[in-house]
């Protein structure tokens, strides 16, 4: 009888502490801190064209307004609020081949991809894939050149659980150039959390289950 006891206790515990998670919800923008520059790299970190990059580089802060900041929350949404006009940090990666320590390409994370005064970190798990392009920027001479990249991350607030989520960054620049001009959208991706009802059945089962077992042990 102790034993189907301690079972049942266990299993509710753990079905109840599941339905109090609190995950993240809602999305937010990102943009290149006024001033700043950013390049397209190989893994190396040697800054060349879009058509030959293999990383982005966005350790070049300027020096108007935020000298140390890489980026800025351009609008947000849900507990993103929080953050919503606030700068951050974000790290160098690879998006493509075998990457670097300094340039690295997941899996298996870029620990502290983004990082916004203490609020918010968003860890990358992943790059699920990438698109470059050029359309005439009605100049005689010069394209505009535009990398996408998307893919996945693990975001992080205090108060909340950790989050599953989507991530897009999107370059502007022109022919001829190694530097550029980026923005970005992320936003969490909700996982399922058992509903009370559901909870209070399953508990009430587990209860009745061990009442019978009880009963054929007499």
């Amino acid at each position: 009888m102790r034993k189907v006891g301690l079972f049942v206790i266990a299993v509710l515990a753990a079905f109840a502490t599941e339905a109090a998670a609190v995950p993240i919800v809602g999305d937010f923008d990102i943009g290149v801190v006024s001033g700043a520059t950013v390049q397209w790299t190989d893994s190396a970190g040697v800054a060349t064209t879009l058509a030959a990059s293999t990383a982005v580089d966005f350790n070049n802060p300027g020096t108007l307004g935020c000298p140390t900041c890489n980026f800025v929350v351009s609008s947000a949404s849900g507990d993103f609020l929080t953050v919503n006009g606030l700068n951050g940090t974000i790290k160098d990666f690879s998006f493509t081949g075998a990457g670097s320590v300094a340039f690295p390409i997941p899996p298996p994370t870029i620990s502290g991809w983004e990082v916004i005064a203490g609020l918010l970190t968003v860890d990358m798990t992943s790059v699920t894939g990438f698109n470059k392009f050029t359309s005439p920027s009605g100049v005689p001479g010069i394209d505009n050149l535009s990398l996408t990249i998307v893919g996945t991350a693990i975001f992080t607030m205090p108060g909340k659980d950790p989050t599953s989520g989507i991530w897009q960054l999107t370059t502007q620049g022109n022919s001829g150039q190694t530097t550029f001009s980026f923005s970005a959208h992320e936003q969490v991706v909700q996982a399922a959390v058992p509903e009370p009802a559901t909870l209070l059945l399953l508990g009430t089962g587990l209860l009745v289950a061990g009442g019978v077992a009880r009963r054929r042990r007499k």
